[in-house]
């Protein structure tokens, strides 16, 4: 029998991770409530619509402070909101400056979108990611913030 052949054998080094490897991605907070996800959806999704709509609803989740998923979603959308401003007002004054002509770059603007339309997919289906291209803006500028259940007076 030929050696080259030979059935290929298993490496060790390819394949599956080890079972004692770390999760990818962010881990949700350590009071994480399995049902905090479904209740805050809602906020979460308008959070990166705001992106869309053009009023940055995505400050009320900031303010309430009540659903770990809702804040940790909202931080990325307004960072999302904070970066569209600012290449706004860069491509703006470039603009102006080339008398013109730097309204070629005015698409730029539209970048953080793409982070919206990831983040609307990650909301949908539940998951603590950060969306594409915004590097952790929304952790550096806003994670000192913590999710505050709550009480209910009523029960």
């Amino acid at each position: 029998m030929d050696p080259n052949l030979a059935a290929p054998q298993a490496n060790p080094s390819q394949g599956a991770p080890p079972t004692g490897a770390a999760p990818q991605g962010p881990m949700p907070p350590p009071d994480y409530d399995p049902s905090s996800v479904d209740a805050g959806k809602t906020w979460a999704f308008l959070s990166y619509a705001s992106l869309f709509i053009g009023f940055p609803i995505c400050i009320v989740p900031l303010i309430q402070k009540d659903n770990a998923f809702a804040l940790y979603h909202s931080k990325h959308a307004c960072a999302a909101v904070i970066v569209q401003y600012v290449l706004g007002a860069i491509v703006g004054v470039f603009a102006v400056v080339t008398c013109g002509f730097g309204a070629i770059a005015i698409p730029i603007v539209f970048l953080p979108m793409i982070s919206a339309i990831h983040g609307l997919v990650i909301v949908n289906s539940g998951e603590w990611r950060e969306p594409v291209l915004l590097f952790g803006i929304g952790e550096k500028l806003f994670g000192s913030l913590r999710a505050v259940p709550r009480a209910n007076p009523g029960r």
